[in-house]
């Protein structure tokens, strides 16, 4: 492969040029390129909501969802009434353990979209986090009245019955 151009190995050290090679040829990028991507289009509109949302949705579903709030919650402050985001830093929150404010977020996500399956789940989510086996099934349902041919819902909502059926009573 040899040395890119613009770099430049010191005269006093000739064996500077092999480290310097096999510097070249074991670079790595373990970026995913869809996150590259999602990075390069935030840089290149800053301020716009739609790149950042992107980009923490990235983040988020790669398991950085620490590194995703920051982007949400830039593009929430920037367009509040977009759901579909206030949703992802419901997520992203919940998923980085900081669960009241996660909680806080699909509440407000559903203010903002109350017929949204989305941030109907996103209210599940929140009830789960904090354990509420039972309060995460009546939200389950109310999203379900939404949507009742949703198989993902529907699927969760007998999840989480058997999981309460399981349960021991005292």
């Amino acid at each position: 492969m040899g040395v890119p151009a613009g770099v430049h190995r010191p005269a006093a050290y000739p064996a500077y040029r092999a480290v310097v090679d096999r510097m070249v040829t074991e670079v790595r990028f373990d970026e995913p390129s869809v996150l590259r991507e999602a990075r390069a289009k935030a840089l290149l509109v800053p301020g716009a909501p739609g790149p950042l949302r992107a980009l923490g949705g990235v983040l988020r579903r790669l398991g950085l969802p620490k590194e995703a709030v920051a982007p949400l919650s830039e593009s929430v402050r920037l367009a509040p009434a977009h759901v579909e985001t206030r949703v992802e830093l419901a997520r992203a929150l919940l998923e980085a353990s900081r669960v009241e404010e996660g909680c806080h977020a699909a509440a407000e996500a559903r203010v903002y979209g109350p017929w949204d399956t989305g941030a109907l789940e996103a209210g599940v989510r929140c009830e789960l986090s904090r354990g509420n086996v039972s309060r995460a099934l009546e939200r389950l349902v109310e999203a379900r009245r939404v949507d009742p041919q949703d198989a993902r819902l529907r699927a969760a909502e007998l999840a989480l019955r058997t999981v309460l059926e399981a349960a021991p009573h005292p």
